[in-house]
């Protein structure tokens, strides 16, 4: 019970309305995160439908930046709270361009964050 009131999940849909019975043929994209990770909160998973990523779809409408767009909606929603990810090699890229950056702490191997403007990265530490 506990876990479960720590992952959000949010998504991102092409419906523009019916919220509460989505159709998952209509979800563009998913992020799952997990609260209290650390003093901040953790990416665990985001994926996008590859069949919308900068493809016409029927409508003739062209999805773009759906896994960025979900990314600034977390860091909108919980600004003043650092939030990790344990990205892939091929993601690194994706995720600095978020401002994303390389924790500095050596207990957390492959792990980058994004801390609140407030703080100094380099005064980061983990107890």
């Amino acid at each position: 019970k506990e876990l479960l009131s720590k992952l959000h999940v949010y998504a991102l849909t092409k419906q523009k309305s019916h919220y509460d019975n989505i159709k998952a043929s209509d979800i563009l994209g998913v992020v799952e995160f997990k609260k209290g990770y650390y003093d901040g909160n953790k990416i665990e998973v985001l994926q996008t439908n590859p069949n919308y990523i900068n493809d016409k779809t029927n409508s003739g409408t062209t999805f773009k930046h759906i896994g960025s767009n979900l990314i600034k909606h977390i860091k909108k929603t919980y600004n003043d709270e650092p939030l990790y990810v344990h990205p892939v090699k091929t993601a690194v890229q994706f995720y600095e361009g978020l401002g994303f950056r390389a924790c500095t702490n050596p207990k957390r191997n492959n792990t980058w964050c994004i801390m609140p403007k407030s703080w100094n990265y380099f005064d980061f530490r983990v107890t």
